[in-house]
């Protein structure tokens, strides 16, 4: 490296290249020099930035990308973008070592980092200290508010955390990053819409959040889409028109079968979720914790405590989810849990609910699947899926069959007909045994008659195959004619010429409710006829 740049820019008390980096950060200075030097350039911010989005540090649950996420949804720029606008912007100017700018950066990264009270640079630090420099807004002009956005996101992602070793980008950021969503936020911007939501259970809930003692939840329930979709509903009720005591909190969710997945070993799962309450009783607004699978909290011992001793101080109030077997095994027997937890039990999902959440569902799997589902086709799922499917719960069984059906017809269009399939291949059969005779008849008499046999089975073959290809072309043509008209009566004249390039597709795949009784009775191995609801 030039000394002359170092010896420039250097100061008493900073060395830009001393050793008080974070592993991430020290990652991205070393490839920023091996890119500069096999370019022949120097170091530039462009680099250090646009290298940033090319490491490990850019994997989908990183908190690099997490970031750059949340500040593209407040932003009309996307991440694409802005890491295109970093590539055609970046310079390559002659010479080694680092540019005037990129030292300038990297004391400003420990200006910042003093600012914090961190012991370590971070990527924190190396990004605040990049967004902000001059050469950085005179290059991308357009993209200044978007940058403006990034820093904001990262202060409040920071959250007071201090980064006081050399992994700390990748252990602490990395736990709270991967594993919390800001559920408020996502409610907010209707990234989460709940699709099941009762009045009264609803109306339990905020009033147990509201009490004085007692005031965390554990939601008991064998379905997970039954008490997620209770927790949105009664989260957006409470932003809406909740009490004013409780719109004034924020709700983050923890996954925590997620974080004990994540974690290599039981003291890695310890630290993990120790700093995810450092970091909330660190924040400025109240905090209310949902957590997804408290019993990995539970079951281990350390994390247990930390958890008991958080809420029974007061500094965290928590929203549990967890099943019937779990709470009995692990917490029905602690008496700690018993007196700071309220147990709600969630019915489950009837056939009348269910019915309404496939139909607000119905859209979804039309567009996914490219398909028209009929309503009675959804009745059925829901009744059928009631009476005959007992290894999940509702509403999540329709829901399979639903999909399943929709699904199928991507089935029928790669492959033939069951039927007409299995005729082809013994047909495949005869032709292989029928030249096998031809080499044999000179030497083996009795060659002769079974090649006879054989020649006559596969002129009935052949003759049943091509009556059973005629009957599948004219029921198709029938389906379809059948599907035309029913699509048509959906629409007035006024509507027709804009239901004429739907109707190309649509019309021709129709779910029917004959497609969910084939998947029930393959499950059951009975006839389709044996099944009523």
């Amino acid at each position: 490296m030039a000394m002359a740049k170092m010896t420039v820019f250097s100061h008493s008390d900073f060395d830009p290249f001393g050793n008080i980096y974070t592993n991430d950060v020290l990652d991205i200075l070393k490839a920023s020099q091996h890119r500069a030097k096999k370019r022949k350039s120097e170091v530039t911010v462009e680099l250090l930035l646009t290298v940033m989005f090319k490491t490990n540090a850019w994997d989908s649950s990183s908190y690099l990308r997490k970031l750059v996420e949340r500040s593209s949804s407040r932003h009309e720029c996307t991440d694409l973008s802005f890491y295109n606008g970093l590539k055609a912007h970046e310079k390559l100017q002659r010479g080694p070592g680092y540019s005037r700018d990129a030292l300038i950066a990297l004391r400003k990264a420990n200006g910042i980092r003093i600012e914090y009270g961190d012991s370590y640079i971070g990527m924190f630090h190396l990004l605040l200290s990049v967004l902000g420099t001059h050469l950085w807004h005179k290059d991308t002009k357009g993209n200044e508010s978007y940058a403006k956005a990034v820093k904001s996101v990262a202060v409040n992602m920071k959250n007071g955390h201090k980064i006081s070793s050399r992994t700390a980008d990748c252990s602490s950021y990395g736990y709270i990053v991967k594993h919390c969503e800001d559920m408020t936020e996502q409610i907010r911007q209707g990234e989460v819409k709940p699709a099941l939501a009762r009045e009264d259970d609803i109306r339990r809930f905020v009033g147990v959040l509201c009490k004085r003692a007692r005031s965390s939840i554990v939601l008991v329930n064998g379905c997970s889409f039954s008490k997620l979709s209770l927790v949105h509903g009664a989260v957006k009720r409470i932003i809406e028109c909740g009490p004013p005591h409780l719109q004034d909190c924020k709700f983050i969710s923890l996954n925590a079968i997620s974080l004990e997945y994540h974690t290599r070993n039981l003291w890695g799962f310890e630290d993990g979720f120790n700093d995810v309450l450092d970091y909330l009783r660190r924040s400025e607004r109240k905090v209310i914790l949902f957590v997804e699978g408290v019993h990995c909290i539970t079951s281990n011992r350390a994390t247990a405590v930390s958890f008991r001793n958080a809420i029974a101080s007061g500094q965290l109030q928590c929203i549990c989810t967890t099943t019937p077997s779990e709470f009995h095994n692990e917490m029905a027997s602690d008496c700690i849990f018993e007196n700071y937890f309220q147990r709600v039990d969630i019915a489950d999902v009837t056939v009348s609910e269910t019915l309404t959440l496939l139909r607000h569902k119905r859209s979804f799997y039309e567009k996914s699947h490219g398909v028209r589902i009929l309503d009675s086709t959804l009745v059925a799922a829901a009744h059928l899926a009631a009476r005959y499917i007992s290894s999940s719960k509702m509403p999540l069984s329709a829901m399979d069959l639903v999909d399943e059906a929709a699904a199928s017809f991507a089935i029928k269009q790669a492959f033939k007909p069951k039927d007409i399939a299995i005729l082809d291949e013994r047909l495949r059969m005869l032709e292989v045994e029928t030249e096998t005779l031809k080499k044999d008849i000179d030497v083996d008499y009795t060659s002769r008659e079974r090649l006879e046999t054989v020649r006559k089975q596969k002129t009935d073959l052949e003759n049943a195959l091509t009556a059973s290809r005629e009957e599948y072309y004219q029921d198709g043509d029938i389906r379809r004619s059948m599907a035309e008209s029913e699509f048509d009566s959906m629409f007035d004249t006024g509507c027709m010429e804009t239901a004429k390039v739907a109707k190309k597709t649509l019309v021709k795949r129709v779910v029917r409710p004959d497609a969910v009784f084939q998947i029930i009775s393959s499950m059951l191995g009975v006839s389709p006829d044996l099944l009523e609801f």
